[in-house]
């Protein structure tokens, strides 16, 4: 091969290796140019979200949400049956009146009632007491007269200022135990209007006095015991819940509460004062 054409086909080769390294070193510098990266998410404002072809589109806006508010449903503890009559009876039980809790200077049951009583039955000043009471001590005096009893209701309906009176009564003759022996004013189931104190003639004529703890040997007495449930009476202030009720034993003193709630009371030997501690929390 003569030497220009040697040296001819050198350049090509030479030129044609050159061309081929420029196009390698452009590919390879093109992979190695990065790609500008699409706006963060985190950066992207609530309402615009990114497609997959990295153009942002319009987010429909929320709606407020929607919120459920369930409906409070009657309690499922169980209910203890025994203060059925507390809740059937509030207008006779309530307000509460012991020795804690008293009622006002000017408080008044709004249906008080003087009861026609007949002679045997009443003492000389006649008593006032609720409407709802009227009829059961009505009917309970006239089983006692059949059974040939004479039982007088003494006392009923007590104001503030009566049971002040009475009150100031005992504190003279027995200041050392006065608190024991008559409530305070304000502090006497006799305000409710639906307490009764009973004697009978015969305690006046025997002891010279209406009220003595005797009233229970005799027959009135034990009468009103056995029998003023079922009317719907209950002794207050028995003799063997002193420590109970904080007052001494009264067998004359006895409240309406309503036939179940009274004969229920008597079957338990439970005091008021300790049934309605018990259903009115």
């Amino acid at each position: 091969m003569k030497p220009l054409v040697r040296w001819g086909l050198s350049i090509a080769i030479g030129l044609a290796l050159l061309v081929m390294v420029y196009l390698i070193s452009r590919a390879v510098a093109s992979a190695q140019t990065p790609v500008p990266e699409s706006t963060a998410i985190a950066d992207v404002p609530p309402q615009v979200r990114i497609t997959t072809a990295g153009t942002p589109i319009p987010e429909p806006r929320a709606t407020s949400p929607q919120t459920w508010t369930a409906t409070p449903l009657a309690p499922t503890a169980t209910i203890d049956p025994e203060c059925e009559p507390y809740r059937a009876n509030l207008d006779l039980l309530t307000p509460v009146v012991n020795r804690d809790s008293g009622l006002t200077r000017d408080f008044e049951p709004p249906d008080l009632e003087t009861p026609s009583l007949l002679y045997r039955n009443s003492y000389i000043a006649p008593i006032k007491i609720r409407k709802a009471v009227v009829q059961p001590l009505k009917d309970m005096l006239a089983a006692a007269n059949d059974f040939g009893l004479q039982i007088i209701a003494v006392s009923g309906y007590r104001s503030y200022e009566e049971q002040a009176v009475a009150y100031e009564k005992w504190q003279r003759l027995y200041p050392d135990r006065a608190s024991t022996i008559s409530a305070m004013p304000g502090h006497s189931e006799h305000q409710l209007g639906t307490a009764i104190d009973f004697s009978t003639p015969f305690m006046e004529e025997q002891y010279g006095q209406l009220f003595h703890t005797d009233f229970f040997k005799i027959a009135e007495g034990r009468w009103l015991y056995d029998n003023s449930p079922k009317y719907g009476f209950t002794l207050s202030y028995p003799a063997w819940a002193e420590q109970t009720t904080g007052y001494q034993w009264e067998p004359w003193h006895f409240r309406y509460v309503g036939v179940e709630l009274a004969q229920s009371l008597f079957e338990r030997q439970m005091t008021l004062s300790e049934y309605v501690a018990k259903c009115s929390s």
